[in-house]
C-alpha cells in the first residue's frame, strides 16, 4: 500500500474504534448521535431522529462542520491559554496566546482526521487554520480579510465547492456575523469603571448575543437553505439558543476529555456526561419537531 492508503486505513480504523467505544458506553440512538458528533458517521442514527434534527433546524450538528471545529478550537485555545497563564515560569517566557493557537490548530487537525475528512470538514478546518495563522502572525483573527483568504484557498483547491450548499451557507453566515460584530456600537463593556465583572450584564449579553447571532446567520442563509433543502426551520432560533451552550459547554468538552483519556482507560465518565447532554439534545429536537408548523 502507498503511504496515502496506509494513512486512510489507519484513520478509518481509528474512527471505528472511537465510534465503537462511544456506543459501548452510550447505547442506543443517543450513542449513535454521540458517535456522529465525534467521527461524523450518521449511518446508525434512526431516520426519524435525523428528520427531527432537520425540522428543528439542528441538522448541522449531525455533520462535522464549522460549529464543531470552531467550538473545539475555541475551547482548546482558551483553556490552554488560561492554564499557561497560571504558571509564571511559562507565562513570563513564551507567548501564551501563540502557544494556545498551536494547540487549537493541532486539536482541530486531529478532529478533522477522525471526522472522515469530508469536504465540509475540510472547509471548516481551512477556515480555522487561517484564523490560527492570523493569531500566530499577530494579525486580526476574525476579519473580512481572513475569511477572504480562506475562501480563496478553498476555491483554488476545490473550485466545484462554490456551487455547494456547505460553501455558500457557511461563508454567508460568517460574513454576516463578522460584518455585524465589527460595528463599534456592539462593543459593550463587561466590566465597570473600577474593574468589577458585571455578571448580570455578561449573562444578558450572552443570551441576547445567541439570539442575534441566530437571526443574522439564519437570515443570511435562509434563501440558500430554501433553495437547496426546500425548507425553512421555523423554530431554529429557539433550538439554537438551547443547543449552542449545551453543545459548547457540556457535549464537546466532555467528548474532548474522553478522547484525551481514552488511551489510558479513563474516558467512560466523560462519555457518560456527553451521553447525558446528547440525550437532552435529542429530547429537545424530538419535542420541537412536534410543534405546529415545524
Amino acid at each position: 500500500m502507498t503511504l496515502e492508503q496506509r494513512f486512510h486505513a489507519w484513520s478509518e480504523s481509528l474512527r471505528r474504534r472511537i465510534g465503537d467505544r462511544i456506543t459501548s458506553i452510550v447505547p442506543g440512538e443517543h450513542g449513535a448521535v454521540a458517535a456522529a458528533l465525534v467521527n461524523g458517521e450518521q449511518g446508525a442514527i434512526p431516520e426519524d431522529l435525523q428528520e427531527a434534527y432537520r425540522v428543528a433546524g439542528l441538522a448541522h450538528l449531525l455533520s462535522i462542520s464549522g460549529l464543531h471545529m470552531s467550538l473545539l478550537a475555541a475551547v482548546v485555545f482558551f483553556v490552554i491559554r488560561r492554564l499557561l497563564a497560571l504558571v509564571p515560569f511559562i507565562a513570563l517566557r513564551i507567548d501564551t496566546k501563540k502557544a494556545a493557537a498551536w494547540a487549537g490548530l493541532a486539536a482541530t487537525a486531529f478532529y478533522f482526521i477522525i471526522s472522515g475528512m469530508s469536504i465540509p470538514a475540510m472547509r471548516s478546518f481551512v477556515m480555522i487554520a487561517v484564523v490560527m495563522l492570523a493569531i500566530l502572525l499577530d494579525r486580526t483573527a476574525l476579519s473580512m480579510r481572513t475569511i477572504a483568504w480562506a475562501a480563496l484557498l478553498l476555491m483554488a483547491v476545490f473550485p466545484d465547492a462554490v456551487i455547494g450548499a456547505s460553501f455558500q451557507m457557511s461563508f454567508l453566515a460568517v460574513l454576516a456575523l463578522i460584518a455585524l460584530y465589527e460595528q463599534a456600537w456592539l462593543q459593550i463593556a463587561w466590566r465597570s469603571a473600577d474593574g468589577r465583572f458585571l455578571v448580570m450584564r455578561a449573562v444578558g449579553l450572552y443570551l441576547v448575543g445567541l439570539v442575534v447571532t441566530d437571526i443574522v446567520a439564519g437570515g443570511g442563509t435562509s434563501l440558500f437553505a430554501a433553495y437547496h433543502f426546500n425548507r425553512l426551520p421555523v423554530y431554529s432560533a429557539i433550538t439554537n439558543l438551547i443547543s449552542t451552550p449545551l453543545t459548547g459547554v457540556v457535549i464537546l468538552p466532555a467528548a474532548l476529555l474522553g478522547l484525551l483519556l481514552m488511551p489510558f482507560g479513563g474516558d467512560a465518565p466523560f462519555f457518560h456526561i456527553m451521553g447525558a447532554g446528547v440525550t437532552m439534545l435529542d429530547e429537545i429536537v424530538q419535542a420541537v419537531a412536534t410543534w405546529p408548523h415545524a
